[in-house]
C-alpha cells in the first residue's frame, strides 16, 4: 500500500537514490517474498534464527505482515527478530564507518548496517571474554 508521506521523503532524497530506487529490478511481491525465504532457509530444515531489521516495528514487521497479505508462511518466528536500531542505541560508542554506496538504496543500507553490527557484536564478545 503506498503511503504519501513516503513518496514525499523520497522526493526529499539525493538524485542518486531516486535513480537507483527506479533503476532496480522490479519483482513481483509474491516473487520476492519467496526468493528471500528460499535464500533465508535454504541451509535451514525449519525456519530462520535470527532476522534482522532497522527497528522493533519496522523492517521485519513490515516483511512478516507482507507474507501475511500473501497468504504465505513467515519463514521465522517471531522469536527470531532483532532489532539493529537498538543495538546501535545501546552501543554508541562504536564508530559509525564511513557509508559506502548510495544512502538509502536498501541494499546499500543493509551492507553497511551489517558492517556495523559486526562491530558492535564483536566489541559484546570481547567484553564477555575478558
Amino acid at each position: 500500500v503506498m503511503d504519501a508521506s513516503t513518496v514525499m521523503w523520497w522526493l526529499e532524497q539525493s538524485q542518486s537514490a531516486r535513480e537507483r530506487l527506479l533503476r532496480i529490478e522490479k519483482h513481483s511481491l509474491a516473487g520476492a517474498l519467496s526468493e528471500f525465504a528460499y535464500w533465508a532457509t535454504k541451509r535451514e530444515s525449519e525456519a530462520v534464527d535470527e532476522v534482522w531489521g532497522c527497528g522493533a516495528t519496522a523492517d521485519n514487521v513490515w516483511l512478516a505482515n507482507a507474507y501475511r497479505r500473501l497468504n504465505m508462511g513467515v519463514p521465522w518466528t517471531f522469536r527470531a527478530d532483532r532489532c539493529y536500531r537498538t543495538m546501535r542505541a545501546m552501543y554508541p560508542r562504536i564508530p559509525k564507518p564511513a557509508f559506502e554506496g548510495t544512502e538509502h538504496d536498501a541494499l546499500d543500507d543493509a551492507k553497511n548496517q551489517a558492517v556495523r553490527l559486526i562491530e558492535i557484536l564483536k566489541y559484546i564478545r570481547e567484553g564477555e571474554s575478558k
